[in-house]
């Protein structure tokens, strides 16, 4: 995966699900991070429970593999569907093999993953990839260096500090 395409996800998870696992729509009872409906819920629910064995659906990490069995199995999950105009693969998305703006991958995830109605671009999907891209970005030369010394690190974007320290507090930060 690149920034690109990642950020492009998480912008459309913020949308639907305030990247929350556990998230459920009061009035469509979508599921989880991606607010899977119908046949993809059942079968994300089955795949995070009985294949990976967690006792909760609403596990971050079951749902983020389960994500990953899309990407790596298209016809069995049927996760993505080339529509809207857009007729790149899953894989083709993730890696921007085809160069496409932040923008168009925003749209596309929309589309393609989502599924939401064909039609006009849900503006706000695209300014949450932007948070997420230069939340990715932000620190090109310190998480460069970091890497070198064997860090993980986090670049993040000015403001929003609660949700910095939160995302710090959840992936488990020993340094700042």
């Amino acid at each position: 995966w690149v920034d690109e395409s990642l950020a492009a996800m998480c912008g459309n998870f913020d949308v639907e699900s305030t990247i929350n696992p556990q998230r459920i729509n009061p009035n469509s009872r979508a599921y989880g991070l991606g607010q899977w409906l119908t046949t993809r819920k059942t079968r994300m629910i089955d795949y995070v429970t009985n294949t990976l064995g967690f006792s909760d659906w609403g596990n971050g990490i079951g749902q983020t593999k389960y994500i990953e069995q899309e990407w790596l199995h298209p016809s069995t999950y049927e996760g993505w569907y080339k529509r809207g105009g857009y007729d790149r693969t899953f894989s083709q998305f993730s890696g921007n093999t085809e160069n496409d703006s932040l923008e168009d991958l925003a749209y596309m995830f929309q589309m393609c993953y989502e599924r939401v109605s064909i039609g006009r671009p849900v503006p706000v999907r695209y300014r949450r990839t932007q948070y997420y891209y230069q939340l990715f970005t932000g620190g090109p030369g310190l998480n460069g260096g970091s890497h070198k010394v064997g860090c993980l690190t986090l670049p993040m974007s000015s403001g929003n500090t609660d949700r910095q320290i939160q995302f710090m507090r959840d992936l488990g930060s020993t340094i700042i």
